[in-house]
């Protein structure tokens, strides 16, 4: 089995909350169960979680009997924040583009200047 070899078929999540990101797989798996209603027990979803300062994300997933969490740090830049209304979900569905793009350090959302 490849670690994220099944990005065409499962559903990439980016939460656009702050969530306290010394929390393990567990931690954050319930979170997103109850906050996001998002099972990751079911395999369909991978959910990323973004630090305060933008520098660091986790990945979390499962494939059958294993357990995903990965960490991703850049060098030099920072994560895009993407902030959602008050009214809208706590998360943004990703394409599998975006999700490459986004955990590379790059835009994935334009900003406009009103």
């Amino acid at each position: 089995m490849m670690i994220l070899g099944d990005l065409d078929t499962r559903e990439i999540d980016l939460v656009t909350v702050h969530v306290d990101m010394r929390k393990g797989y567990n931690k954050l798996a319930s979170y997103a169960s109850a906050a996001l209603d998002i099972d990751i027990t079911e395999e369909r979803n991978y959910v990323l979680f973004i630090n305060s300062h933008a520098k660091a994300l986790k990945l979390i997933g499962q494939c059958g009997n294993i357990r995903l969490l990965i960490n991703i740090k850049l060098d030099k830049g920072s994560f895009q924040r993407v902030q959602q209304r008050t009214h809208e979900p706590s998360y943004i569905k990703l394409t599998k583009q975006e999700f490459l793009n986004y955990i590379q350090g790059y835009q994935i959302m334009t900003c406009r200047a009103i």
